[in-house]
């Protein structure tokens, strides 16, 4: 048995306009959406939106800890960390502001930030916000965002990673037909607008301004910028606003599914809890698991996370196996290998073990907090039940049947471990998990009034990422924990 933990997925599209708030807005599907502009816009179309240029920094040093238009930053990371450089073949937007693309080269590229490799810069904005753009300039699958809601230990509302437009660009190959009937090649997102006139080059890596959307109800307070290993995230003209709404996303990327872990191995007699961490991405709702050929009585398998467990009672030899992520007409395949070792027959019968697989560790929060714990009670004869000790603070509800809990939470709850007992007549067994509240930070935003985005005849291209009503675990890609 396993408690299903809610995922975040993928939907790219294309869209003409992007608008104020309706009322049937407002009653759309938590989202955040993420749009590309046209080729050569370096600025934003945002009414009302505070930009941050950059322009008055120092170039060559690191970056300054207090942006003063939108936050503070934190740098962390093996590599250089956050960088302010002066425009060069892979930064600095014009100094122009809105939506008038620039003539190629426009030839006053300004100042730029560099995440540099192996870097990660942590912005926590002055208050929180629903719409973030910038000109994201050299871009490579390496680059990536994570949007949250009350900090980094709070609840992760948004997860961006550029490989997947990377893919969709496709190397300068094809074309993008925006719904106005204008198609661009894809080759006019590649190349420093800045700097030359050519297209397709710039070293391969494309350049453009991209717009981030919380819609359904979602803010963020906090964005995470990270660069893998080799190159740099650099970006320019960033811009924040709040209350600003999409039109819908209508097509989709081919989805992907990566275990994380391509190899796993057990003990026979001994309990067995899957490592596999899959990446179920740019599919358009969380999708099921499948797995072929089929695993032993000894195990469960989760439909809802591809994960499995057990106590193995015979050996394996080294198989191949085949995991299938569908949701609706899409799907996706990837393989691990599983091997069993060890001794027969097992000395006693297998007893019966809980395992939490998604443990949270919470430390801020702000409005509904919903646990997501990914409970395995695994060689249980029928389903169990579940208790907890000690006894949660009275914000929250535990759930019986689940192992789950959720409530609002407005006092301050310091680091504790809790134990959780699944039990079905004499079957019995415990897991922990540690959980602890800091709401101090938790002070309502003023709104930002008539806040839009107004395109004109300009055609946009967007893509969209469902959202989470639910805490949920995410690297630099969309992540489906198990």
């Amino acid at each position: 048995m396993r408690i299903r933990n809610l995922v975040m997925a993928f939907i790219a599209g294309i869209a003409m306009v992007l608008g104020s708030v309706s009322a049937a807005q407002a009653a759309t599907p938590e989202t955040v959406d993420f749009y590309l502009s046209g080729p050569n816009v370096m600025n934003t179309f945002t009414n009302g939106a505070i930009v941050e240029t950059f322009d008055t920094f120092t170039a060559g040093t690191a970056c300054p800890t207090t942006w003063p238009t939108v936050g503070t930053i934190t740098v962390s990371g093996s590599g250089a960390g956050c960088r302010i450089k002066n425009a060069d073949a892979f930064g600095g937007a014009t100094a122009g502001v809105g939506s008038a693309a620039v003539t190629r080269p426009s030839g006053n590229g300004t100042k730029y930030v560099s995440v540099e490799t192996n870097s990660t810069v942590t912005l926590s904005l002055n208050q929180a916000e629903t719409y973030l753009g910038f000109w994201w300039s050299a871009g490579d699958a390496r680059n990536s965002i994570k949007l949250y809601s009350g900090g980094t230990g709070g609840r992760l509302v948004g997860t961006f990673s550029t490989a997947s437009l990377v893919t969709m660009l496709n190397g300068g190959s094809g074309t993008i037909r925006a719904l106005d009937g204008t198609t661009y090649d894809t080759c006019d997102y590649y190349g420093n607008p800045v700097r030359t006139s050519a297209t397709c080059g710039g070293g391969r890596e494309p350049f453009a301004y991209v717009h981030l959307v919380a819609t359904g109800g979602l803010n963020f307070d906090t964005i995470v910028f990270s660069q893998g290993s080799g190159g740099g995230f650099e970006f320019d003209n960033m811009a924040i606003a709040r209350f600003v709404a999409p039109d819908e996303s209508l097509i989709s990327f081919p989805p992907d599914l990566r275990p994380g872990h391509s190899s796993q191995a057990a003990t026979t007699c001994e309990p067995f809890v899957s490592s596999l961490d899959w990446t179920a991405s740019n599919f358009a709702s969380a999708p099921t698991f499948s797995i072929t050929p089929a695993l032993s009585s000894d195990f469960t398998f989760d439909a809802d996370s591809g994960e499995f467990a057990g106590t193995p009672t015979a050996t394996l030899s080294q198989t191949t196996y085949t995991v299938t992520a569908t949701a609706g007409s899409q799907s996706k395949q990837a393989t691990f290998t599983f091997a069993v070792t060890g001794t027969t027959p097992c000395p006693n019968p297998p007893q019966p073990f809980l395992v939490a697989s998604n443990t949270p560790l919470l430390t801020d929060t702000c409005g509904l907090y919903t646990s997501g714990l990914d409970w395995i009670a695994n060689g249980f004869t029928a389903a169990p039940t579940f208790a907890i000790s000690p006894s949660l603070p009275g914000a929250f509800t535990f759930d019986a049947t689940t192992g789950e809990f959720s409530g609002t939470p407005t006092t301050n709850l310091s680091r504790t471990t809790y134990t959780v007992t699944a039990t079905n007549g004499s079957e019995q067994a415990s897991g922990t998990f540690d959980f602890e509240v800091d709401v101090t930070n938790c002070a309502a935003p003023e709104p930002i009034p008539n806040t839009g985005l107004s395109f004109g005849v300009l055609p946009v291209f967007a893509l969209g990422l469902i959202g989470l009503g639910t805490l949920i675990a995410v690297a630099s890609r969309l992540r489906r924990r198990v």
